[in-house]
């Protein structure tokens, strides 16, 4: 919570458009935001508040004093902070009324105080995503380090082929392979034994 006394009293201006009392404001800064006022920190308040609000009792003395530095205020603080001129005195018991200049410094105020949690926040989640990609590139390393995954290699089995000619069809192919076999043997033979002859006869 701000403990600003002008931003408390910019706040409670803004809040208070159609007109507030000095020593309403005053009560609540001493009351509830537990502001102590010393002689000297509510003389220089009222100095600002005279020129932040507007009151209409006190809006001749406060701009013949903008005109001439060298009295009022200026005056009354060069000779040990005399208690307040009757003028100043008036603001407590009437009406005042935030001014356009002030609404427009409160706004701005606002905004910039936005503005800066926006940024606060921003940077807190780009912290938070900075970390989660580090984790993401670190963790596999260090699972990969000291679990490192087991390969299990596979051997192949012998495999036997067996041809069973177990139909007719696959019967009848041998049994005729079988034959052709055996005249081609009986062939051979024969074939052979008429070589030799003729080279029997040859000799003689």
């Amino acid at each position: 919570m701000d403990k600003n006394i002008h931003i408390l009293s910019l706040r409670y201006g803004y809040e208070h458009q159609t007109g507030f009392n000095y020593k309403d404001l005053k009560e609540l800064l001493v009351n509830i935001h537990k502001i102590e006022f010393t002689f000297e920190l509510e003389f220089a308040f009222r100095i600002w508040f005279s020129q932040a609000f507007f009151n209409p009792n006190v809006e001749d003395d406060v701009n013949h004093r903008k005109l001439n530095p060298s009295s009022g205020f200026n005056n009354l603080y060069r000779n040990n902070l005399l208690p307040f001129d009757n003028s100043t005195n008036n603001i407590e018991g009437t009406t005042s009324f935030i001014t356009g200049d002030s609404i427009i410094q409160y706004l701005d105020y606002l905004e910039l105080k936005e503005a800066r949690s926006n940024s606060i926040t921003a940077k807190k989640y780009a912290s938070v995503s900075i970390v989660i990609a580090c984790l993401a590139i670190v963790i596999p390393i260090i699972s990969a380090f000291f679990f490192p995954p087991s390969v299990q290699i596979i051997k192949p089995h012998d495999t036997k082929f067996e041809i069973k000619s177990e139909s007719s069809e696959g019967k009848l192919l041998i049994e005729y392979t079988k034959t052709i076999e055996e005249k081609v043997k009986i062939s051979d033979t024969t074939i052979l034994e008429t070589s030799q002859d003729s080279l029997s006869l040859k000799i003689n």
